[in-house]
């Protein structure tokens, strides 16, 4: 893996990290979203950054055109 790939790569980790602490509540437990009806025919693109945005602890990818696929 280049270097320059690897730096994306950790700078979208500590994003993902800096958004899950801040989304943690007093009792230490994540309060993040798990479903998003409101993207149901949103294009693709949109629907990603939107998905990993509302909950850092998510990967989501365009599967096909027509579908996101979000991994834990």
């Amino acid at each position: 893996m280049s270097s320059d790939c690897q730096g994306k790569t950790q700078n979208r980790f500590s994003l993902k990290l800096t958004q899950f602490i801040r989304k943690i509540n007093c009792v230490g437990i994540y309060v993040g979203k798990s479903s998003w009806p409101e993207l149901l025919g949103a294009l693709g693109d949109l629907a990603v950054v939107t998905i990993e945005r509302e909950n850092p602890l998510v990967t989501a990818n365009i599967v096909r055109c027509d579908r996101v696929r979000v991994y834990v």
